[in-house]
């Protein structure tokens, strides 16, 4: 729908961290960022799989990013202590 793309981030725009993200929000990308499929989320969390569609679609516009890859991506790098590269913390 025209008006509701997740917003690009430009060269030098920072990205937000999860601060402005629900406790509920954060409980989806964290599933979301451990492989969970929609259906999945929905099942484990007692919703409908809309439900987590929309959740997403606010996640993103939160984050300024795309899709569910880059989201679980950034994620992964704000859930990583800043002192350990990505691949030691996991």
């Amino acid at each position: 729908m025209p008006g509701r793309e997740a917003p690009r981030n430009l060269p030098g725009q920072m990205r937000p961290d999860r601060s402005t993200l629900t406790p509920r929000e954060i409980q989806i990308l964290s599933l979301v960022a451990s492989g969970r499929t929609n259906r999945e989320i929905g099942t484990s969390l007692a919703i409908t799989e809309g439900t987590v569609k929309g959740h997403l679609q606010r996640i993103y516009r939160k984050m300024r990013v795309e899709n569910r890859a880059q989201a679980a991506t950034l994620h992964r790098k704000l859930e990583t202590p800043p002192h350990l590269p990505a691949d030691v913390a996991r």
